[in-house]
């Protein structure tokens, strides 16, 4: 559910059917890797498959070899994508 610090975020159509690829590519392997250059939309990606899952009802962790990424997911384009972190 959105709250009100939390706005919606259109995926552009490179997102949207990245997202679809990542999805059909887990039908056959187990490990699908994505690469997107720096301000490509990997976090919001990210978000939206994080919230496909959860709706699923499945859990989603993050693990980080930094610290300082970690901030990134707990923002409000990660949070409203997630359900929330």
């Amino acid at each position: 559910m959105l709250t009100q610090s939390q706005t919606t975020y259109n995926l552009r159509n490179y997102q949207t059917e990245l997202i679809q690829k990542i999805l059909d590519s887990w039908q056959s392997n187990l490990r699908v890797m994505l690469q997107l250059p720096t301000g490509g939309g990997k976090t919001v990606l990210f978000a939206h498959l994080a919230r496909k899952f959860a709706e699923k009802g499945m859990g989603v962790l993050v693990l980080a070899h930094r610290e300082e990424l970690l901030p990134t997911f707990r923002t409000p384009t990660v949070t409203w994508g997630a359900g929330g972190l």
